[in-house]
């Protein structure tokens, strides 16, 4: 589900079509809230080689969750990128760097040395227990990159 708006919060049905069985579906609530935090986007375009600060900000609810950045693989599936459970210490991971300020409740990733496979969307924010029934992610910030050319140093 994408876009989603307050008006959008209702109890939906979760299902599986398999051919020549009964279907079974599970009632799924959902709950969506607005926030002046967050729900921010943001587009870059960049050359290769180059880099590029990314800043989300995030609400109070999620303060001890972990943050997490995760790249849009087609229009259904994320890859994993990574999460950050610490707050004020840099992860390496790759060619980016994520740092989690709790205090001032920001999420900044860094991804250097760009290239073009670093191209797509985004997703930054905070995720919750996935073990248990309740779990869920909190997407946050999506973030669009544009990787074009090749960067040229000063």
């Amino acid at each position: 589900m994408r876009n989603l708006t307050v008006e959008d919060s209702g109890t939906y049905q979760c299902g599986v079509d398999i051919e020549r069985w009964t279907d079974t579906y599970r009632p799924v609530k959902l709950k969506v809230k607005a926030d002046s935090c967050c729900g921010n986007s943001m587009s870059e375009t960049l050359y290769v080689g180059g880099i590029v600060n990314i800043s989300c900000s995030f609400s109070e609810s999620t303060r001890s969750d972990p943050m997490f950045l995760y790249k849009s693989v087609d229009t259904a599936v994320c890859t994993y990128k990574t999460s950050i459970t610490e707050s004020r210490r840099w992860i390496n991971e790759g060619n980016s760097l994520l740092y989690d300020d709790r205090a001032k409740q920001m999420l900044t990733v860094t991804i250097r040395n760009v290239t073009v496979q670093d191209f797509g969307t985004y997703w930054c924010g905070a995720e919750s227990d996935w073990e248990s029934d309740h779990g869920y992610k909190v997407y946050i910030a999506q973030i669009y990159l544009r990787v074009t050319g090749e960067w040229i140093p000063y």
